[in-house]
């Protein structure tokens, strides 16, 4: 595993689109600027000029275009939601109404590049969901995925202080109360290990997120982007 960090290019998305509670957080703005850094590492590495992308809780699809631009063409998404999916077709992407946890319904080797972005946290069988990953991508295809981190250092003083972590909740009925999966960068690493996944590399947005000590302490970041390359078909 090669936990090297990659620098990101300082781009401001001062008008980005998308909102949540009125306002774009930060680790948003982290997210997609990791995933799109990744994205851009792996087709100039393979030499792809219009790779086969699938966006696994695509929403209305601006994050999927904020990342890849507009002269991609070959985009599928799959969204629980109708009135996002309706929204992300608009945008030239091919979206799907499905629920994940229900498995992939596409066919072997159909993708080079596979995007989950905070979506596996929310699934009950993230490893049901990363053996049918496997199986849809292509040889030397790759998954870009990003979660929440449950040990980061924002989160451990949360918990010293008899407070939730961030994101987590008890009840369904309260924010956050859909993550249903808890993850670190050694227990994800090992899930996409076991599931036929290699980590080329891990980004972290620092400490309380920030840019501070990302590098030198990345299990502390508050979300966690994470490059794999699938190395092998997965049979379980």
């Amino acid at each position: 595993m090669n936990n090297s960090s990659i620098e990101l290019n300082r781009v401001r998305y001062a008008n980005l689109p998308y909102l949540v509670d009125g306002k774009l957080r930060k680790d948003h703005r982290y997210r997609i600027l990791a995933e799109k850094s990744f994205y851009q590492k792996h087709i100039q590495e393979l030499g792809l000029f219009n790779p086969r992308i699938l966006d696994l809780g695509c929403h209305d699809g601006q994050i999927l275009r904020l990342i890849v631009g507009n002269r991609v063409t070959k985009l599928t998404g799959v969204d629980i939601l109708e009135t996002a999916v309706k929204k992300a077709r608009a945008r030239g992407i091919k979206a799907l109404v499905a629920n994940i946890d229900e498995g992939l319904k596409f066919e072997d080797s159909s993708f080079d590049i596979i995007f989950a972005g905070e979506i596996i946290e929310h699934l009950y069988n993230p490893e049901k969901i990363l053996q049918d990953i496997n199986r849809v991508l292509s040889k030397n295809g790759a998954l870009i995925i990003s979660v929440p981190n449950i040990c980061s250092l924002r989160n451990r003083a949360r918990i010293l202080g008899g407070v939730f972590p961030y994101h987590y909740n008890s009840s369904a009925q309260e924010r956050w109360g859909d993550h249903i999966r808890l993850f670190t960068i050694k227990s994800l690493t090992s899930l996409l290990e076991e599931n036929g996944f290699c980590v080329n590399s891990i980004l972290t947005n620092g400490l309380f997120g920030s840019g501070f000590a990302k590098n030198i302490f990345p299990s502390l970041g508050d979300i966690l982007v994470i490059y794999a390359l699938k190395v092998r078909d997965n049979d379980k």
